[in-house]
């Protein structure tokens, strides 16, 4: 389930996405016109939005959240290959937000 979440996210996240996107909204349109946008169509056409709305922040969240993550991965192997780093900051994003302000002030 998580490997389709994330490539419905890269899809998503892609110039092929958008164009998707962008397509869609515009066939609806363009489906709507001849009728002369009836109420239901735009009831209809309104609920597609909303629901693509919905979709599509949440696929910038999964995605924002897993490069937040490999970041974080990445750092705290620089952290422990460099001697001198505090191996305590290794996960600090994982502590309060206090403790964290407290190190960056005391750093």
């Amino acid at each position: 389930m998580t490997a389709a979440i994330y490539a419905f996210a890269d899809f998503l996240s892609s110039a092929r996405g958008f164009l998707a996107i962008c397509g869609s909204s515009i066939a609806g349109l363009l489906l709507g016109w001849p009728f002369g946008f009836p109420e239901m169509w735009l009831l209809v056409f309104n609920l597609y939005l909303s629901i693509a709305a919905l979709v599509i922040g949440g696929a910038i969240l999964v995605s924002s959240r897993r490069e937040s993550l490999a970041e974080h991965a990445k750092l705290d192997e620089v952290i422990r290959a460099i001697g001198a780093a505090r191996n305590e900051l290794i996960r600090i994003e994982e502590r309060p937000e206090e403790e964290i302000e407290a190190r960056r002030d005391g750093a």
